[in-house]
């Protein structure tokens, strides 16, 4: 890998791309392309710029990403309502996996129960619940990786939570 794989931040940019490729190629049409906005992270430029040249360039035509027509479009997340947003939605999901994982025990119940309920609504709207493979020579392992470290409700978590 052309990055750090212990790096949270550029494992998930990596995957975002996965994903979003993905999603464009399978859900909105041949024509179709993707665009990936991000938080604008000066520690991480030059790994981001890696990434994005070894997934557009490098290795096999058929492995590389073709549906993502701008891919680290940097904004200032204080300064755009639809970043805030998204950020918004990764806080609520990041809070009540914490919650379900057990590492949360001290918040109150209501709290719980809220972020359950903000995690049912994002997770409804998810068109995708497993991972999706990176295709590729040598790609099982980072395949293997991520399916070991994702985070994930645990079973019945909607009954558990009264959803």
């Amino acid at each position: 890998m052309p990055y750090d794989t212990r790096t949270p931040y550029l494992l998930a940019y990596d995957y975002l791309i996965t994903y979003i490729n993905w999603f464009v190629k399978k859900y909105l049409g041949p024509s179709a392309r993707g665009m990936l906005i991000i938080d604008a992270k000066e520690q991480f430029h030059a790994e981001i710029e890696r990434i994005t040249q070894a997934r557009r360039f490098e290795g096999p035509a058929a492995h590389r990403v073709k549906r993502i027509v701008e891919f680290s479009y940097p904004v200032d997340s204080q300064k755009n309502p639809m970043v805030q947003l998204s950020d918004l939605v990764v806080f609520c999901a990041k809070k009540f996996l914490e919650i379900d994982n057990g590492y949360r025990d001290a918040f109150p119940q209501d709290a719980k129960r809220f972020y359950a309920e903000c995690y049912a609504r994002i997770h409804d709207r998810i068109r995708r619940n497993k991972l999706v493979d990176r295709q590729g020579h040598g790609m099982d392992a980072i395949n293997s990786y991520l399916k070991k470290i994702q985070s994930k409700p645990v079973g019945q978590w909607k009954r558990r939570y009264g959803i």
